[in-house]
C-alpha cells in the first residue's frame, strides 16, 4: 500500500510540473506563425492591419519558442522583411532593387528563410512558401 501511495505521489508530481505545450509544439507554433508572416502582403510602411497581427503572432510565438536557432532566423527574416521602405513606383522598386544594402538584406533574408523552412520540414511542418 505504501508503494503504491508513493507512485501516486510521484506521478502526481509529474503531472504537475508537465505544463504547458511540448517544445515541439511550440516550436511548429513559430513555423506556422511564419507561414502566416510570409504569406501576408507588404507593401512597406505603414503596415496594414494584418500584417501588425501576423508580426505580432510570430513576435508571440518566437519568444515562446524552444528553438533558438529557429527563432533567430524566424526573427532575421521578419526583420529583413519589414525593413523594406514603401515601394510607391516602379521607379522606386528600380533604386531599392540596385542597392547594395538590398541586396545584402535579400541575401539574409534567403538564407534565413531557407533554415527556418528546412527546420520546420524536419519537425514535421511544411512551410507552404
Amino acid at each position: 500500500m505504501a508503494k503504491l501511495l508513493v507512485v501516486l505521489a510521484v506521478a502526481g508530481l509529474l503531472l504537475a510540473c508537465s505544463s504547458g505545450p511540448s517544445t515541439a509544439v511550440r516550436d511548429k507554433r513559430v513555423c506556422a506563425a511564419y507561414e502566416t508572416f510570409w504569406d501576408t502582403d507588404y507593401n512597406g510602411p505603414p503596415l496594414s492591419a494584418e500584417m501588425v497581427a501576423a508580426r505580432k503572432n510570430l513576435d508571440d510565438a518566437i519568444q515562446h519558442g524552444h528553438d533558438k536557432r529557429l527563432a533567430a532566423a524566424a526573427q532575421a527574416v521578419m526583420s529583413g522583411v519589414l525593413s523594406t521602405p514603401a515601394i510607391r513606383s516602379a521607379s522606386d522598386l528600380k533604386h531599392f532593387t540596385s542597392s547594395n544594402r538590398f541586396k545584402s538584406v535579400a541575401a539574409a533574408v534567403e538564407t534565413n528563410d531557407q533554415f527556418v523552412e528546412l527546420r520546420c520540414d524536419q519537425l514535421g511542418r511544411h512551410i507552404n512558401g
